[in-house]
């Protein structure tokens, strides 16, 4: 047998903060829990979110909360 020729497609012009939550399954409308002492409160927010948080990536110990897990 041969063997096929695999490809990855990516988009060009996804958005950094798209690629991102597609990357690490996030969707809009989770929480994500960090741990205290791993992020930083924005001193100038850049958006209308009520809180914006820098945190580096990867965190091993960042959990994605969906709404799933609030059902149980």
């Amino acid at each position: 047998m041969r063997e096929s020729n695999r490809s990855i497609k990516v988009q060009k012009f996804v958005p950094f903060d798209l690629r991102f939550m597609i990357d690490c399954n996030i969707v809009g409308g989770n929480w994500i829990e960090v741990p205290c002492g791993k992020y930083k409160k924005m001193s100038k927010p850049l958006s209308y979110c009520q809180l914006e948080f820098d945190c580096l990536y990867p965190l091993y110990d960042t959990f994605i909360i969906t709404p799933s897990s609030f059902c149980h």
